[in-house]
């Protein structure tokens, strides 16, 4: 079971930021105080001590309009205060006594069993707190979605409504976290919207983060296959699978080219051994097939 905050403002939606922590770093985020740490790929907080330290926040580096967000969220720990994410935040602190003139926020209360929505609007001049009585075991993870739709918010609890307001104020800002006195883990965070940046291959995740946004099988988190590409844009090709070694074979008679094989990426075809021309091809560079003929066929031309 997961915490998954998901505020939805359009029908079409792309992925701007995503953080899974999975590489040990935090990477995209500010701590402004707390003890924040990536540990066992996820994002803690763990300071606790004096009945309830407000504040501890950590901000992303993502900051846009009409956005949604989502995210895993479990308390560690129980006592009077608990976990809580902030969005269309447009302040730089999470503190009342400095407020940003609006946000949205959700908090997990595990002592209380109590899911809270806050609003903030024009500096305070119009807020409120909208509460659900919800069980909240320490240690487990819980899924929460919040739909955001021409100013009616609604969150959801196992896919059932637990809470309605309105917000009519917001314009854009951040995302951060916040723990109050307890521990808390965070992970798998995403933010997405509607129109923010192109998404070429249609794979849901945008230009800025797709390491190849014109091939729907690669993008963060994708399922790596032996295709001799970087699927999930980690830097790493084929990585962890045992992948047969593909045999190419090319003709090209005008080059006096019947038959040939070589194994791809690792060969190196030297035409100016052949003929009395500069010619040199790196064959980590041309896939089997059709391209491989097309790509050579140029130097045809020559004899």
């Amino acid at each position: 079971m997961c915490i998954l905050f998901s505020l939805f403002v359009g029908a079409e939606s792309a992925v701007f930021f995503f953080d899974d922590f999975e590489d040990g770093n935090d990477d995209g985020w500010t701590p402004i105080n707390g003890n924040w740490i990536v540990e066992s790929g996820v994002y803690s907080q763990d300071i606790i001590i004096g009945g309830g330290n407000h504040y501890m926040t950590s901000f992303s580096n993502f900051t846009g309009e009409d956005y949604n967000v989502e995210i895993d969220i479990s308390p560690q720990t129980s006592g009077p205060y608990g976990c809580s994410m902030a969005f269309y935040h447009d302040g730089n602190t999470f503190d009342p006594f400095s407020p940003p003139e609006n946000y949205l926020a959700i908090t997990l209360f595990p002592f209380r069993s109590q899911v809270s929505l806050y609003t903030w609007e024009k500096y305070g001049a119009i807020r409120s707190e909208t509460k659900a009585t919800v069980p909240l075991p320490v240690g487990n993870w819980h899924t929460i979605k919040a739909e955001v739709s021409e100013g009616l918010i609604s969150v959801y609890l196992n896919n059932n409504l637990i809470i309605s307001n309105v917000a009519t104020a917001l314009t854009g800002g951040n995302v951060l976290l916040n723990t109050d006195g307890i521990h808390c883990h965070f992970d798998n965070i995403k933010v997405t919207g509607s129109n923010v940046l192109a998404d070429k291959d249609g794979d849901g995740f945008t230009s800025d983060i797709d390491c190849n946004d014109n091939d729907a099988s690669v993008y963060p988190q994708a399922g790596e296959i032996c295709d001799n590409k970087d699927n999930d844009c980690n830097g790493e090709i084929d990585e962890g699978l045992n992948c047969p070694t593909r045999k190419c074979t090319l003709n090209l008679p005008v080059l006096g080219i019947n038959n040939h094989t070589w194994t791809e990426s690792t060969y190196v075809l030297s035409l100016e051994k052949r003929y009395q021309f500069l010619i040199s091809v790196d064959f980590s560079q041309i896939p089997c097939g059709k391209e491989a003929q097309q790509y050579l066929g140029r130097f045809s031309a020559l004899i």
